[in-house]
């Protein structure tokens, strides 16, 4: 970047999308690092369900349990297996899809934010909270 652009609006503008837009649906490797209990948390109990999981379908269900032995048939455990494995898949489309709506909604997300930090900060400027009381401002506040 040349030094000419420093001070050019829209410059500040990109850059300002660009921190917003990192920080506003937690993508990127910082979040990473702040969800990393969670993540050590979560690959434990992955690999405790899978031991489970492999237990569950290598043991045999006794013929004393009349009504439940078809779980036997091998058509029965891929049932099962297709069904977890389609859900396993299902959950991060339906996240990819979530971050897709994100990133085209990134305009208004921006724009959100600026009229967030003028509005929502503007009743801790002195001069201007008693400029907003004195004239009824916040009347037109409400309309934007």
């Amino acid at each position: 970047m040349d030094y000419c652009d420093l001070d050019d609006s829209r410059t500040m503008e990109l850059y300002s999308s660009i921190i917003q837009n990192l920080n506003g649906p937690g993508w990127g490797l910082y979040q990473v690092l702040l969800d990393y209990e969670a993540l050590c948390s979560e690959g434990i109990s992955i690999i405790c369900g899978l031991s489970m999981t492999i237990s569950l379908f290598t043991s045999q269900i006794p013929k004393t349990a009349e009504k439940l032995v078809f779980l036997n048939n091998p058509v029965c455990v891929t049932a099962i297996i297709s069904v977890m494995v389609l859900i396993t898949w299902f959950s991060p489309v339906l996240a990819g899809k979530a971050g897709k709506y994100w990133a085209r909604s990134a305009d208004l997300h921006t724009f959100s934010n600026r009229l967030f930090a003028y509005y929502g900060r503007l009743g801790y400027d002195s001069k201007k909270a008693a400029d907003i009381r004195i004239y009824q401002q916040e009347k037109n506040m409400r309309k934007a």
